[in-house]
């Protein structure tokens, strides 16, 4: 028996040997099949010197659609007409279920980095999805196969004393090396004189296509891991929130007394646009050829942070040395909503807190705490050095979507860290700085960060010649005394100049130097008054006069009807319905918009207060149905399978019904191009205003989702029913 276990032992044991070396030569075979399928590309037979312009006219059309096609691939992010492979989705209306961004008409550009999650999912994880090299070479070989032909339509041109035919389609490899792409066509052309083929061709593109691919991916693997956009976002809404209906929600603040600041969520999501349309050209990739020297020695440290936040190192700066690496945000359609105790898919509210004090006297506090949810599609451009005698610079592109849920990245709900209330030691960060004797240390700061404005309007800065400014009642043309003057630059910092006041000959007004400014603002101030504002350039040296008539502040009571596009009819707000205007005050060329004012009604019976001036306005009200409405299922048929014309096949959608539940379903709608006019009469001899906005047809199918965005025209076309009614006051008649 025991001779017998140590034979099956010594059985086993050899068993294991062979195992193993015959892994170790397949593995070893594998890597001698590439480079021995590489070599064999390149093992093309001679031609004599009669038969060498054929094989060299097609082998320069191969580098030529070899190159055209790759090119292609790269700037479709992997892909050579990804939209065609019916693998991915895009929907202009449901952003948050794209596989991509839609650049201009009919670009799809697919995600390398994105997120599959529910937008209520708050456990979302960022995932990647990027084309192998594999997969690039098989697309490439097939745009060569495909194009060649076309290339070759004028070989035939070549001078021979007898003609050429193609007498196959063309037999493409193509491998994509460390350095270079090699490329391989085994086609038969005869040359009918002595009946002689020329059957194989090979070329090489020295372009280095899969240093740029890998540079494509660790930017994709960098941006999931370090999530470097979400980064700049927050921090933005960090540094600029801020208790003012014409800035973005703060995380958290907190006020006291009656007055209280509300926003819209549309309005927000429009802010949230156009700030990183300005500031994601604040990323760069250290080491490429646009990176950036930073001289921070000038700034804040709230602001040294938000700058080195931008700078992202992705790998060896040798190998994008010839880049220029750009991350672009251009007005791609995107979501936001801002969440709290008291937010709607409308509005933006604090929440109240009425404290009762022993002796019966009411304190009123709001809390602003404020959580975020935004999906933000952004483009990434590489452009690398032109190579190989080609002129243009080879262009990489893919699409990175940028997902916050309740102000965290998907890392930190990796990292456990969960929803959590805003606290400014958030902020906390250590910074590097580039001078000095800590040059290149890590210093982390011995107090939180704040956004805190430069210094502005000291007296040293005043070195402007005197401004002379002069402030009238715009209804009695009475000079008005006590009015406030600042002098700033918008979103920078401003500064008070001083008031107005009589001097020794009777006049009322300021006279006095200013800080210098270009394209800047001077305010005038005065209780009672719409505060108000115009553009300035003040120079050193240089006087000025400048003359406000500030228009007295009239307190109207606002009301409501709807004009339903179901019946035709104008009737009263429903119970389950609710209204939110927004009125903005258009530019006239010399002013800063500064004047907005909302208000908001539940039911037909509410009447709201505002204080609105003369001018010309945008309007934007949001109808909001508590009710809803439902999309039936399988209500449209659209053709999966259709051959010259005629549906052989065709699909339902949606599988099942689709519930809008509340429906953001009307409103209206003037715009700058269609403004609202209300005059001095309209105001000061009326009391109420009675406002309309419409509620737009109840949809039957997906298709009539989109007229929510025809609402410009629907307000253009219904203006007469539209426009606000002044209703006198019968005591005043």
């Amino acid at each position: 028996m025991n001779s017998k276990k140590g034979q099956v032992t010594l059985f086993v044991i050899l068993g294991l040997i062979l195992v193993i070396v015959a892994g170790l030569f397949f593995y070893n075979k594998s890597e001698l099949v590439d480079e021995f399928q590489e070599k064999q590309l390149e093992n093309v037979k001679e031609v004599d010197s009669k038969l060498k312009p054929v094989q060299t006219y097609v082998e320069q059309c191969m580098h030529q659609v070899t190159a055209d096609g790759l090119r292609k691939i790269a700037e479709n992010g992997g892909y050579l007409e990804p939209m065609e492979e019916r693998r991915f989705s895009y929907d202009p209306i449901d952003i948050l279920d794209n596989d991509g961004i839609m650049f201009m008409e009919d670009y799809f550009i697919p995600y390398w980095s994105y997120s599959t999650n529910e937008i209520n999912d708050y456990g979302f994880v960022q995932e990647l999805r990027i084309p192998s090299i594999e997969d690039i070479e098989f697309r490439a070989t097939k745009y060569v196969e495909e194009n060649l032909l076309d290339c070759l339509d004028n070989l035939t041109t070549l001078e021979y004393d007898s003609d050429l035919e193609i007498l196959d389609v063309p037999e493409i490899q193509l491998v994509i090396t460390e350095d270079k792409v090699k490329i391989r066509n085994d086609m038969d052309v005869l040359v009918k004189e002595n009946n002689r083929k020329i059957s194989e061709y090979y070329v090489e593109l020295n372009v280095p296509f899969k240093r740029y691919f890998d540079t494509a991916v660790a930017l994709a693997n960098t941006h999931q891991k370090y999530q470097f956009v979400e980064n700049l976002i927050l921090s933005l809404i960090g540094y600029y929130g801020d208790l003012n209906a014409a800035k973005l929600p703060p995380f958290y603040a907190t006020s006291e007394g009656y007055d209280y600041v509300m926003w819209n969520q549309n309005d927000v999501q429009n802010k949230l646009s156009l700030m990183m349309q300005s500031y994601i050209q604040m990323i760069r990739i250290l080491g490429s050829d646009n990176s950036l020297e930073l001289d921070l020695s000038q700034t804040s440290d709230a602001e040294s942070i938000l700058f080195l936040g931008t700078q992202t190192r992705i790998m060896n700066p040798d190998a994008i040395k010839d880049a220029e690496i750009s991350f672009i945000y251009n007005k791609f359609p995107m979501y936001s909503k801002v969440n709290c105790k008291k937010c709607t898919s409308a509005l933006v509210e604090p929440f109240r807190t009425e404290i009762t004090s022993p002796v019966g006297s009411k304190q009123i506090e709001y809390e602003y705490d404020f959580y975020y949810d935004i999906t933000m599609p952004i483009l990434v451009e590489m452009k690398f050095d032109s190579v190989d005698g080609i002129e243009d610079p080879f262009v990489f592109i893919m699409g990175l979507e940028t997902n916050i849920r309740k102000n965290l990245k998907s890392q930190d709900y990796l990292d456990n860290k969960g929803p959590l209330p805003w606290n400014e030691n958030m902020l906390k960060e250590k910074l590097i700085p580039l001078e000095g004797s800590d040059a290149g240390k890590e210093v982390e700061f011995d107090e939180t960060p704040q956004a805190t404005k430069k210094l502005f309007g000291n007296e040293a800065q005043k070195i402007s010649g005197n401004l002379t400014v002069k402030i009238y009642d715009a209804k009695t043309l009475e000079e008005i005394e006590g009015a406030l003057i600042d002098l700033g630059i918008e979103g920078y910092s401003s500064a008070n100049l001083g008031v107005t006041e009589k001097d020794e000959r009777g006049d009322i007004q300021f006279v006095g130097p200013a800080p210098v400014v270009y394209n800047g603002f001077i305010s005038a101030e005065k209780k009672g008054y719409f505060k108000q504002y115009k553009l300035i350039t003040t120079n050193i040296g240089e006087e000025q006069l400048i003359i406000f008539e500030l228009e007295p502040e009239t307190v109207k009571n606002f009301t409501i009807q709807v004009f339903d596009l179901n019946d035709m009819k104008i009737r009263p707000l429903g119970q389950r319905e609710e209204v939110t205007l927004f009125f903005n005050k258009i530019n006239d060329g010399n002013t800063l918009n500064k004047h907005q004012e909302a208000v908001r009604f539940t039911n037909s019976s509410r009447i709201d207060e505002g204080k609105i001036m003369p001018g010309y306005f945008t309007v934007n009200a949001m109808f909001i149905d508590n009710e809803g409405f439902v999309i039936p299922k399988e209500c449209k048929s659209y053709c999966t399978n259709e051959i010259a014309g005629i549906c052989f096949s065709s699909e339902k959608v949606p599988k099942d019904d689709i519930e809008v539940i509340p429906s953001m379903w009307g409103g209206v709608e003037f715009n700058s191009e269609n403004p609202l006019l209300i005059t001095e009469n309209d105001l000061y001899d009326n009391n109420t205003i009675m406002l309309t906005v419409l509620k737009l047809r109840t949809p039957r199918c997906i298709g009539d989702l989109e007229i929510i965005g025809d609402l410009d025209k629907y307000t253009v076309l219904f203006e007469s029913k539209l426009k606000p009614l002044f209703i006198k006051n019968e005591s005043t008649n």
